[in-house]
């Protein structure tokens, strides 16, 4: 294992009890979010990890970031996306509501929907993040970074980081 795989090796390997959650950028551009677990050590000097179900190898790892983020889960259907909070993000959001309070648990929106009001108005996901938490953007930016991940994959789909909201 060279420096740079050990380096992550140890780096995730210690996060299965924190259970923090990265940004991984991988050979080839593509970004994982979440959560990172070994999930194969047939051959300890070549691990297999994953972030839920999509795995990858040490040696693809270009960079890691750790962050405290609200993370939304988009899941791809046939006719568009449902939309809901991922379970550590709900509770972070939940602890800024009153006992009789309660966010909404999902959000639909089909492509055509999307489509439409994006030619108008921009980006609808700042919105669906609203709708879902009750919450101005401002304020869920100050509980941490917001990003919307697919819920298959856990590729990124939209980071509020990279946009001017």
């Amino acid at each position: 294992m060279t420096d740079h795989e050990l380096k992550y090796y140890n780096l995730f390997f210690h996060n299965l009890s924190r259970g923090q959650h990265y940004h991984i950028k991988l050979n080839g551009g593509k970004i994982l979010a979440g959560v990172p677990k070994v999930y194969s050590l047939v051959h300890p000097k070549n691990p297999t990890f994953f972030i839920n179900g999509s795995e990858f190898l040490l040696r693809d790892v270009v960079d890691a970031e750790e962050i405290s983020e609200i993370t939304i889960y988009a899941a791809k259907q046939l006719d568009g996306y449902t939309c809901r909070l991922e379970p550590k993000s709900e509770a972070a959001i939940k602890s800024q509501f009153s006992p009789n309070q309660t966010p909404v648990a999902s959000v639909f929106i089909s492509f055509q929907d999307k489509s439409d009001f994006e030619m108008l108005h921009g980006s609808i996901w700042k919105h669906i993040a609203e709708l879902l938490t009750g919450l101005p953007i401002e304020k869920l930016q100050e509980l941490g970074q917001v990003v919307f991940v697919d819920a298959k994959t856990m590729e990124i789909v939209f980071d509020f980081s990279e946009q001017h909201v």
